[in-house]
């Protein structure tokens, strides 16, 4: 059972199992040590200029020109079920549906020439 062959395979896999080891603690080692480095060492920089005393006047202007919106509103070529959710549209759809039901039997809304339908003019 016991050949000096076999000593000799049990020395390669002691040692290969050793290696395999010291290579995982080290692994270990430099994984754990990233989480005491400062977040700026791994981050691009980003330089962003604070002056601490301006005056109400050049607040409020720098206020107004970063509360600009912009709205994008070409959705030409947006798969909307896809970015959405099928089953979130389809919800969405039933709610719709059954609110414009509720307004029908409530006479709220008519239909129009175009077979649409609009809220009842009194």
């Amino acid at each position: 059972a016991f050949s000096p062959g076999n000593a000799r395979l049990l020395s390669i896999n002691n040692l290969a199992m050793k290696t395999v080891a010291a290579l995982l603690l080290l692994a270990m080692m430099a994984c754990t040590s990233c989480a005491f480095t400062t977040p700026s060492a791994f981050s691009p920089r980003t330089h962003h200029s604070v002056e601490l005393f301006i005056s109400e006047e050049e607040a409020s202007a720098e206020k107004s020109t970063n509360e600009a919106v912009v709205v994008d509103d070409n959705f030409d070529g947006v798969d909307i079920q896809r970015l959405l959710g099928k089953r979130r549209l389809k919800k969405r759809m039933r709610k719709n549906k059954s609110q414009l039901n509720k307004m029908i039997r409530e006479g709220k809304v008519v239909q129009d020439d175009n077979g649409d339908w609009v809220p009842k003019e009194d």
